[in-house]
C-alpha cells in the first residue's frame, strides 16, 4: 500500500470526482471529525477511494456538497464505511443527505465470524496482515495545512477499507448474507439521524419509575435540553446530564430553594433557567391526565422473565446453527421490548429489529414461542 491520494479542494474538481463515482458499483467513504465541546461534529476531512485512487478532500474549502449528496442517496452505488453511525450522522448534518445502500465492515465481520464490535485497525489486520499507525488517531483535523503524517493516515485508512470490502464481499455472497449487511446497516443509518426532541425522554435511565406528572415534566425537560444544546452546540453534559433531568423530575420543585437542592445542578444553571424549569413544572402539574406520556414499561416481571428465558435459549441455539454471534441476532434489550408488549393480552409485537431477514430466520419463531408461553400460562381450567 502506498501513501498516495488526490487532494481535492475546489468545488469544481469534487463535482468532477462525485460524477464519476455515481456511475460506480461501490466507493469506500471514511471521515475525521472533532467533537469534544461540541453538539455537532465538525468535519476536518472527508476521505473517498475509488477503483483508481484515494481522494482526500478538504471540507473547509468546498463549498458546494450537493453533488457528493447525489452520491450518497445513490441507491446504485454501494457506500462502504466501517462503523457507519457517526459518518451517517455527519452525512446528514454536513450534507443533508440521508446515505443509500449503506456497507459498514464491522457488521460484515460479525457475520463472518470475526466478532461484534470489531474495531478498524484490528480488522485490517486480520484481513490484510497490515499494522495501522496509530500516532495520528487523536490528530486535530480542523487545522491547516494538515502534516503529511495525517494527509497519508487518512488516505490508508479508505484505501485499506477498499480492499477489505472486496474480500468481504466475496464471502458473504457465498453465504447469502451479503444483503443482510446493507439491510443490518441501513438500520444503523436510520438510528443515526436527528432524532424528535420529544422522544428523548424514552432514552433516560430509570424514566420508567416516573409517571402522571412526573413522567409529563421529564419529557419537557429532556425536550427542552434538547434543543438548546443543539442552538447553542454544546454537549448535553455541559448544559445538564440525564441523571440531574430524572433527579429534577422526581423532585418535582416549586422554588428556586428546591432547585438548590438537586445535586448537580450548578447555581449558573439556575440563575438562567431556574424560572423556565419551574415554569416547566408547573405546566406539567397542570396538564390534564389524558395528555400524560404513556408508561414506559417496567422491567421484567418474573413471569416475563420465564418467557424471556425460553426466547433466549432459542436465540442461543440458533446463533449456533448459524454461526453466528448471539447478539447479532437479537439483544437482550429487543427481546425484552417484544415479551413486554404482549404481557396484558398475549399479543405480542416484533419491534423493527425483526423485520427483514430476521423475520423468518428468528421472529416469526419468537411471536410462536412466547403465544405458546403466554396460553399456558393464563389458561384457566
Amino acid at each position: 500500500m502506498t501513501d498516495q491520494y488526490v487532494w481535492v479542494d475546489s468545488d469544481t474538481q469534487f463535482a468532477e470526482c462525485c460524477e464519476y463515482w455515481n456511475l460506480l458499483p461501490f466507493i469506500s467513504i471514511d471521515t475525521e471529525f472533532i467533537r469534544t465541546k461540541t453538539f455537532y461534529p465538525k468535519l476536518g476531512l472527508l476521505q473517498v477511494a475509488d477503483d483508481r485512487n484515494s481522494y482526500l478532500i478538504d471540507p473547509l474549502q468546498i463549498t458546494d456538497f450537493l453533488p457528493f449528496q447525489q452520491v450518497l442517496e445513490n441507491p446504485a452505488v454501494v457506500k462502504v464505511l466501517h462503523a457507519c453511525s457517526e459518518d451517517a450522522e455527519i452525512f446528514h448534518c454536513c450534507f443533508n443527505a440521508r446515505a443509500r445502500s449503506v456497507f459498514d465492515t464491522q457488521i460484515a465481520a460479525s457475520f463472518l465470524g470475526q466478532g461484534m464490535s470489531i474495531g478498524y485497525a484490528n480488522l485490517v489486520k486480520y484481513e490484510l496482515g497490515v499494522d495501522l499507525p496509530k500516532d495520528e488517531t487523536r490528530s486535530d483535523w480542523l487545522q491547516r495545512p494538515l502534516t503529511d503524517n495525517q494527509k497519508n493516515y487518512a488516505a490508508m485508512d479508505v484505501a485499506y477499507l477498499h480492499q477489505i470490502f472486496r474480500i468481504q464481499e466475496v464471502a458473504l455472497l457465498e453465504q447469502g448474507r451479503f444483503d443482510w449487511v446493507l439491510e443490518d446497516s441501513d438500520r444503523v443509518v436510520e438510528s443515526s439521524l436527528p432524532q424528535d426532541p420529544e422522544r428523548y425522554y424514552l432514552k433516560i435511565r430509570q424514566a420508567w419509575q416516573l409517571r402522571g406528572a412526573r413522567l409529563c415534566f421529564l419529557k419537557m425537560l429532556a425536550s427542552w435540553r434538547e434543543r438548546l444544546v443543539q442552538a447553542k452546540d454544546i454537549p448535553r453534559t455541559r448544559l445538564v446530564r440525564d441523571a440531574v433531568l430524572y433527579e429534577l423530575a422526581a423532585a418535582k420543585p416549586h422554588s428556586l430553594n428546591q432547585l438548590n437542592r438537586i445535586h448537580g445542578l450548578y447555581p449558573g444553571l439556575i440563575r438562567r433557567y431556574g424560572q423556565t424549569i419551574l415554569d416547566m413544572a408547573r405546566k406539567a402539574e397542570q396538564t390534564p391526565r389524558s395528555e400524560y406520556p404513556e408508561l414506559i414499561a417496567a422491567p421484567l416481571k418474573i413471569e416475563e422473565g420465564m418467557m424471556l428465558k425460553k426466547v433466549r435459549e432459542f436465540v442461543a441455539e440458533l446463533a449456533v446453527q448459524l454461526e453466528l454471534p448471539v447478539e447479532l441476532l437479537a439483544r437482550k434489550k429487543q427481546l425484552e421490548a417484544i415479551v413486554s408488549s404482549g404481557t396484558y393480552t398475549g399479543e405480542f409485537q416484533l419491534t423493527d429489529a425483526f423485520t427483514g431477514w430476521r423475520y423468518d430466520i428468528i421472529g416469526k419463531h419468537i411471536l410462536n414461542i412466547l403465544t405458546i408461553e403466554w396460553n399456558a400460562t393464563n389458561s384457566t381450567e
